[in-house]
């Protein structure tokens, strides 16, 4: 069943609804539920509702030990190396990107105490609130120069990149109406000049076996791979840790086998959702685990700890924020279309970064395809020795 939590007036008026929120399986075990949202301060009662999850569904459910725990507005200084581990930032999508932000109502301070000396730009992010219409600004200050200030009213994000005329802490603060609650995301210090390092880029392809390459054997060349094996090392004796996504890209990542960082594990048979009117994308969700949220470190981490830009580009649910995936960028994109289309739009999405980024600093990129994986997609003028004998195959389309 899906819960829906309502925001009442003193005078008993609806003011706020939210429905995004931890679903109730059908178990007779306690199930520990937590939902997070940014409540209105005119708010007084919280009123759950509950809803069936199907046509004919019956059941109840009793709620005990409710509690709320409020946030007040952050003063906190905060490091650039920091920012994405401290226990109140939260990763927020917005519009399929997904960055580490603080959520912060109005007259919040923050102090960033970056660390980095002048002749260096700040950048970051900000967004409106999903379902506060108030809008919202943030100014940033080193001592008492006013060095950004950026306004908006709407939830998508916003970025900003300016010159710092000194060095020093900067202190942002959030303005707006009573009520308005804004996104400050992932603010960095960027030295100017490049920094030594390379940039890394991570591709990952979904499904692709190796005995498809002709790098590995396969009499039908794949040319691009092809040539870019001629100039790079060749690993001729590499085994995942698993048969499918989720538990081999977590240890990839993680550098831990799957009985450590947990990604993939299923959750009880007795309490998972297998209904057919169930979409396969919610089963997903409701019924598979992510990696462990204590205890690791990610290879996004790791860069960047030591100064990179991380980014991320993604389609597979299974390799997302959702299960732990995004640990580490700064931005994680997640890009629409699978099969024939979605490689497509990947690359877009990562060569309009690659434009619009400010040159300083090397970078660390994260690119996943899902591409090779059902349905598949044949086209004539790409495998015209293949598609007639598979146009009737299940799990495949043609396209002319």
């Amino acid at each position: 069943a899906s819960i829906e939590i309502e925001e009442v007036s003193e005078s008993g008026e609806v003011i706020g609804r939210h429905s995004h929120l931890p679903r109730v399986r059908g178990t007779r075990e306690a199930q520990t539920l937590q939902a997070e949202l940014v409540a209105r301060p005119e708010t007084t009662v919280f009123r759950i509702q509950l809803h069936s999850g199907g046509v004919g569904a019956q059941g109840s459910v009793s709620f005990t030990d409710v509690r709320v725990h409020s946030t007040p507005a952050i003063a906190q200084t905060l490091s650039a190396r920091r920012w994405a581990d401290d226990e109140r930032t939260r990763m927020v999508e917005l519009h399929e990107d997904t960055r580490p932000a603080l959520v912060l109502s109005a007259g919040s301070v923050v102090h960033f105490d970056h660390g980095v000396r002048p002749e260096a730009k700040l950048r970051f992010a900000l967004a409106q609130a999903p379902g506060v219409p108030e809008e919202v600004c943030v100014q940033a200050h080193q001592e008492d120069t006013l060095v950004a200030s950026q306004c908006t009213s709407s939830p998508k994000w916003v970025d900003v990149s300016v010159a710092l005329p000194a060095a020093g802490a900067i202190t942002f603060k959030l303005q707006g109406a009573q009520g308005a609650v804004g996104l400050l995301a992932d603010p960095r210090v960027i030295p100017l000049g490049r920094r030594p390092g390379p940039n890394v880029v991570v591709i990952t392809l979904d499904t692709l076996r190796a005995d498809a390459l002709s790098v590995y054997g396969a009499q039908r060349v794949a040319p691009a791979i092809e040539a870019f094996a001629k100039k790079s090392i060749v690993f001729e004796h590499a085994f995942s840790v698993s048969g499918w996504t989720a538990p081999s890209l977590a240890s990839m990542v993680s550098s831990t086998l799957p009985a450590e960082h947990g990604a993939g594990t299923r959750v009880p048979r007795e309490v998972a959702q297998t209904r057919e009117s169930t979409s396969q994308n919610r089963k997903n969700q409701l019924n598979y685990r992510g990696m462990k949220s204590t205890g690791l470190t990610t290879m996004a981490e790791v860069f960047r700890g030591a100064g990179y830009q991380t980014v991320g580009f993604y389609t597979n649910y299974f390799f997302s924020e959702a299960l732990g995936f995004a640990k580490g960028f700064g931005r994680y994109h997640r890009f629409k279309g699978g099969g024939w289309t979605g490689g497509k739009s990947g690359v877009k999405l990562m060569k309009d970064w690659l434009d619009e980024r400010e040159r300083e600093g090397p970078f660390f990129m994260s690119l996943h395809f899902v591409d090779p994986h059902t349905p598949y997609h044949l086209r004539k003028d790409v495998t015209p020795d293949l598609w007639p004998h598979h146009a009737d195959a299940p799990d495949i389309k043609v396209r002319k």
